[in-house]
C-alpha cells in the first residue's frame, strides 16, 4: 500500500516541537528580536509545542524572565501553542518561581532535579530541614 505525499511544509511534523535557543546575556533590548525569531519559527511550523532551550543563558536576571514571559505570550497568541523551557539554569528557575511564572511556562526539569528530595534541591532554601523556621525572632 502506498500513501500520497504529506501536505504542508516538507519535513515539518506538527507533533514534533520547534526549537528556539537562547544563549548569552539576555537584555531587555534584545527581547523584541527574540519574539520576532519565535514568530518566524511558528510561521514555518505547525508544531503545537516550541522547545526553548535556555541552558546557554549567562547571568539570568529579570530581563531573562521578561523574555520568557513575552515568548510564552507570543506562542499562545499563535493559535494556542505552548512554550516549553529546557535546560533551565537554577538561577533562572529561582527567578521564575519568585515572580510566579514557573507554573505558567512549561519547565522540563532535569532527571536529577526532579528526583531530588525537596530540601536538597539546589537553591531551595525554603524547605531546608536544618534551618529553623523563625531563626532570629
Amino acid at each position: 500500500m502506498s500513501f500520497g505525499g504529506a501536505a504542508g511544509l516538507l519535513g515539518m511534523n506538527p507533533l514534533s516541537p520547534a526549537v528556539l535557543v537562547l544563549s548569552g546575556h539576555v537584555t531587555r533590548a534584545g527581547v523584541p528580536r527574540l519574539c520576532a525569531e519565535l514568530e518566524a519559527i511558528l510561521a514555518a511550523s505547525d508544531a503545537v509545542v516550541v522547545d526553548c532551550d535556555v541552558g546557554g543563558i549567562t547571568e539570568p536576571d529579570l530581563a531573562s524572565v521578561e523574555a520568557v514571559a513575552r515568548l510564552s505570550v507570543v506562542a499562545r497568541r499563535a493559535g494556542g501553542r505552548r512554550l516549553r523551557l529546557l535546560h533551565v539554569p537554577p538561577e533562572l528557575r529561582s527567578l521564575l518561581d519568585l515572580v510566579g511564572l514557573a507554573d505558567v511556562v512549561g519547565l522540563v526539569l532535569t532527571l536529577a532535579l526532579a528526583l531530588a528530595p525537596r530540601g536538597i534541591r539546589h537553591g531551595d532554601k525554603s524547605s531546608r530541614r536544618d534551618a529553623p523556621c523563625c531563626a532570629g525572632l
